[in-house]
């Protein structure tokens, strides 16, 4: 099991506690594949780019894949799926998605799911 590996106790369910005091729930690491002993270890876009094209740079897993989200209105919930962008294999700790048509103004946001 993924708990004692990471020296978690596998005897009860504590995928809503926050060992590490980061933020993130131990079911949050599990899914993101992130450390949920290592407060310097949790998901998070940790750099965007733009110019012609948007580049959005976050720490990936090899063993998780990544879809790239974008709104230009994040109070209206609408949230779509960058072109191109779906299931892309994480790559390490340089994982990055390209927004080949982003427009002015557009928020990102990025989704981690095991893979298929």
């Amino acid at each position: 099991a993924w708990e004692v590996p990471n020296e978690l106790d596998a005897t009860y369910s504590n995928a809503q506690d926050d060992d590490d005091g980061d933020g993130s729930v131990n079911l949050d690491e599990y899914i993101c594949d992130t450390r949920p002993r290592d407060d310097g270890d949790w998901f998070r876009i940790r750099r965007i780019r733009c110019t012609n094209t948007c580049t959005v740079g976050f720490a990936g897993s090899t063993q998780r894949v990544y879809t790239l989200y974008g709104s230009t209105n994040v109070g209206s919930g609408a949230w779509q799926v960058v072109n191109g962008c779906e299931d892309w294999w994480g790559l390490g700790t340089n994982t990055v998605l390209i927004d080949t048509n982003a427009v002015l103004r557009t928020f990102y946001r990025v989704s981690v799911s095991f893979p298929p």
